[in-house]
């Protein structure tokens, strides 16, 4: 009791502990409808999800690629009376997504840009989904041909607890949810910041979802785990 009293205090201070841990190495194929099966009924919005939604205006018209359950496109269509597009790759997310009443789609955006296959969005929306994808560039590429403005959110590598994890376990971060190959890209905020502008946008916005209180605001590439930033293409 008093261990898991003690790490549950220590994740408080340093959200992400939860990732600090041997890794589980699988012998099978990454399989997403696997992993949307694990994560059924688990699913829920988070902090990032308000961030996002902030900067996307009422009855907008939204793609989001990476719908997963469909939670954030039901909320944006429910709430903010958005016009909402979702895709994903996993049937089985696409399914969920269907239940909750989102128009959703099987797709892999990254293999097959949409174009104006349907129409123009006044925003596309990732969610935490760049990181999965080995050709993040086209993914990114085929989203501004599509739409006025990205709202985007990535997990930081290069977060505290990521550093002290290295240095002091020698072990990288576990921070797959079933299969070590969920994410194949990496980046810091720093490199992200040079990523997207090398990509050719424009920085509107940055917020740090999620890390260690206040201190991810003023220094988010040492004390953010993840952060949102809303792009727009030059």
């Amino acid at each position: 009791m008093q261990v898991g009293l003690a790490r549950r205090l220590t994740t408080r201070l340093l959200p992400g502990m939860e990732y600090v841990r041997r890794p589980e190495y699988k012998d099978e194929c990454l399989d997403y409808d696997s992993y949307w099966r694990l994560l059924e009924g688990k699913a829920h919005l988070k902090r990032r999800h308000m961030l996002l939604a902030g900067h996307i205006p009422d009855r907008s018209r939204v793609l989001e690629i990476g719908c997963g359950s469909g939670d954030f496109a039901h909320y944006l269509g429910s709430r903010k009376r958005c016009d909402v597009v979702a895709i994903d790759i996993s049937e089985r997310a696409v399914s969920l997504s269907r239940q909750k009443g989102v128009t959703a789609i099987v797709r892999d955006v990254a293999a097959e840009p949409l174009g104006n296959e349907y129409g123009r969005f006044d925003f596309a929306v990732l969610t935490e989904v760049v990181e999965h994808c080995v050709e993040a560039e086209r993914l990114m590429t085929s989203a501004a041909e599509c739409s006025d403005a990205i709202v985007i959110s990535a997990p930081n590598i290069a977060y505290l607890l990521n550093r002290l994890c290295l240095m002091f376990a020698g072990r990288f971060p576990s921070q797959w949810v079933c299969h070590p190959a969920e994410h194949v890209r990496f980046w810091s905020v720093s490199d992200f910041r040079g990523w997207v502008r090398h990509l050719g946008f424009t920085i509107c916005s940055e917020e740090a979802a999620s890390g260690i209180p206040l201190l991810r605001d003023l220094m988010p590439n040492l004390f953010a785990q993840q952060v949102c930033f809303t792009l727009r293409k030059n």
